[in-house]
């Protein structure tokens, strides 16, 4: 997964809220008092900091693949449920087959105390990717763990998500030529950061890549 850098909440949002709450004497819930203007104003504004990329598989997003995912299931804990903090935008996740479904569509309601959320610091470091596309669980034990639990239950591993993590290595140049190691920095570089506000899809999985040229050289 590719760390998402959290802003501070949208002061309109914070402004919707507040006056709901004047008007109506409760907080707001999202499924029933948030409109569908405010609703797509908000996952503009989710897909513009996590440039454009599903928040667990990385895959590409715009307005309409989209949808907010409570990264902290709001039936499970309802206080978090309007808290900007706990809200990221996921791709749908919808596969031909249900066994192939990924990201916040299969994740329903699910929480395990050992995930870990992708606006973490230590996110980066759970999670390996094979050139075949396959992710792994990386990092300390508890880590490991975590992370696993996270590739099964988000479907990770999908059939789809494989292929689509070896097409995007293959894409970058990886298997094409010999490299200078000034130029894989240069391109685990570009690949690590957005361009034009907006990641290339599955990033993490083609920085990982060239990382392993360096380790090796």
């Amino acid at each position: 997964m590719k760390r998402i850098i959290k802003s501070d909440p949208p002061e309109w949002f914070e402004r919707w809220k507040r006056d709901f709450k004047a008007a109506a004497g409760r907080k707001a819930t999202y499924k029933n008092d948030l409109p569908e203007r405010e609703r797509r104003r908000l996952r503009e504004e989710l897909l513009k900091e996590q440039g454009y990329i599903c928040c667990y598989c990385m895959g590409r997003l715009d307005i309409d693949s989209s949808h907010v995912e409570h990264f902290r299931p709001k039936g499970r804990f309802p206080a978090e449920d309007m808290e900007y903090g706990n809200l990221l935008a996921s791709c749908q996740g919808i596969g031909e087959d249900p066994a192939e479904d990924h990201c916040g569509h299969r994740k329903d309601d699910w929480y395990s105390p050992l995930m870990v959320s992708p606006a973490s610091p230590e996110i980066e470091g759970m999670f390996r990717y094979g050139l075949d596309g396959t992710v792994y669980p990386s990092g300390r034990d508890e880590e490991r763990r975590g992370a696993k639990e996270m590739i099964d239950h988000l479907g990770l591993n999908s059939y789809y998500l494989v292929r689509n993590r070896e097409d995007a290595i293959e894409a970058s140049g990886f298997f094409e030529e010999d490299y200078s190691a000034d130029e894989i920095r240069d391109l685990i570089e570009y690949y690590d950061n957005m361009d034009r506000g907006a990641y290339v899809p599955y990033c993490e999985a083609i920085v990982e890549a060239w990382r392993s040229l360096l380790r090796r050289g």
